[in-house]
């Protein structure tokens, strides 16, 4: 089940009950809703969010995306766990063909949902609460930023 921002509020706080790992994603989506304006998030299982106006570096026809974030639920310091999904067929101003932006559905899952998959990997992720003291949704979402915009 998917809600906004704020109606998601009171079914995480009866699903988690307060804990630690719930607290974490709801001061990330309360940072994230700052910068980004309406976002959606799963509030049962808090596997994924999604980013509706992501902004785009100049390099992009386009000037923003839909930033779709699967995430390790409960294991929030697993890395290898956040995978990222951006609208299909972003275009660069150079015309230079897009090698990270994957549309295959063996890469895929959400091919049919309108998404290519962004070969993008976090090396490392050091959540910590309060956020302030490690990693955040933010931090990857402007180092996904950084990596676009340096024009593969």
């Amino acid at each position: 089940m998917a809600g906004e921002y704020a109606p998601a509020i009171k079914q995480w706080e009866k699903t988690m009950n307060g804990t630690v790992i719930y607290q974490w994603y709801l001061d990330n989506a309360k940072e994230l809703y700052h910068y980004f304006g309406k976002i959606l998030i799963d509030d049962s299982a808090l596997s994924w969010l999604l980013i509706e106006n992501f902004p785009l570096p100049h390099t992009f026809h386009q000037k923003d995306s839909v930033l779709l974030v699967t995430t390790p639920g409960v294991n929030i310091e697993n890395h290898a766990g956040y995978d990222f999904f951006m609208t299909l067929n972003l275009s660069r101003l150079d015309g230079k063909q897009e090698t990270h932006l994957i549309d295959r559905e063996s890469y895929n899952p959400f091919k049919s949902q309108g998404y290519c998959r962004l070969s993008y990997h976090l090396k490392a992720f050091n959540p910590s609460y309060p956020i302030e003291h490690g990693d955040r949704l933010l931090d990857a979402c402007q180092s996904l930023f950084h990596f676009l915009a340096r024009g593969w």
